[in-house]
């Protein structure tokens, strides 16, 4: 069973462009949380949901589903909640919480995305 990974205050920029059908995502570097502790490494099934340029039109949620510790790559799944975005290198990505935890967590959601 998949297991949706939650580490506090992880974010950080693209170190490269980014298609709307990604596979693979290039960090400027190494994913920490809490400022400075390293994100473990990540196996499939389990992920991380990444949002990419949040508050803007360009606005994606997809899923890191593989990562090495200390790496600046990963396997990246575009577009799992909504559809998948190109981005350019420098731009900032979150972890947050998502209408998929909203769902997860059986309430129901309403986003305006004007």
């Amino acid at each position: 069973m998949a297991r949706r990974l939650v580490y506090n205050n992880l974010g950080g920029q693209l170190g490269a462009s980014l298609t709307n059908v990604a596979t693979a995502v290039t960090f400027a570097s190494a994913l920490t949380y809490q400022q400075t502790t390293a994100v473990p490494t990540i196996v499939a099934p389990d992920f991380i949901p990444l949002t990419l340029e949040a508050g803007t039109v360009n606005e994606e949620t997809g899923s890191l589903t593989a990562y090495t510790s200390g790496a600046t790559t990963g396997t990246f799944l575009a577009g799992q909640e909504g559809s998948g975005v190109a981005h350019l290198a420098g731009v900032p990505f979150v972890h947050s919480f998502t209408t998929g935890d909203v769902a997860l967590l059986g309430f129901a959601w309403w986003h305006d995305r004007r």
